[in-house]
């Protein structure tokens, strides 16, 4: 099994999502005897779609010039490493009820049309079926129930984006409360010790 691990916080070793993700992707390493590649959103953020970017993008891959292909490498480079996993798991903290920019420009460089997206006389059809992807979710409050949950805009639109280039099979582990005194320092034993007893 191939294993792609992506990270957005820029906390790196304060960081609870990243701490419960690294966990998660060393056991299920473990149990399938994946190998992991690495992508750190924070220490190399990829770089939001500009002008140059989206000219190639639009022009017709047979009419693509040289400038167009190099506009593009770093967006295929991503498309191929997400393309190759079998399973994804994404960390990321929830700011503002959404992610961090970081992680939604990956989301752009790798939703393609003609990569992971194609169009079919019936409409859109996804290329990139038969993955997993678990997405360790923190934030400081409660966002799964309770009053908060109508400012949830990450868990709707992250499904929106994978489901749209066909991974379904997406799941949310929430590292919650990280910022309420009474559950700050638990959450994390909570959130390994649920990882442990569903997938070891």
């Amino acid at each position: 099994m191939n294993l792609l691990s992506v990270d957005a916080s820029p906390r790196v070793g304060r960081s609870r999502s990243r701490h419960v993700a690294a966990h998660l992707v060393d056991v299920l390493a473990e149990r399938h005897g994946a190998k992991v590649t690495r992508r750190d959103l924070a220490q190399e953020p990829p770089p939001h779609l500009d002008a140059a970017f989206l000219d190639a993008y639009s022009t017709a891959p047979a009419d693509r010039t040289p400038q167009h292909h190099a506009a593009l490498t770093y967006s295929d480079m991503l498309v191929d490493e997400f393309l190759a996993a079998d399973t994804v798991v994404v960390s990321t903290p929830m700011w503002n009820f959404n992610v961090p920019s970081t992680l939604k420009s990956w989301i752009d460089h790798i939703v393609r049309l003609g990569r992971t997206v194609s169009v079919t006389d019936s409409g859109f059809e996804g290329l990139a079926s038969g993955k997993k992807m678990y997405v360790v979710l923190g934030s400081g409050d409660y966002y799964s129930h309770g009053p908060l949950a109508m400012y949830d805009a990450v868990t709707p639109s992250l499904r929106a984006a994978f489901s749209f280039i066909s991974l379904h099979d997406l799941e949310f582990l929430r590292v919650e409360g990280t910022n309420q005194p009474q559950t700050r320092d638990s959450v994390v034993a909570q959130a390994i010790a649920e990882i442990d007893r569903r997938f070891r």
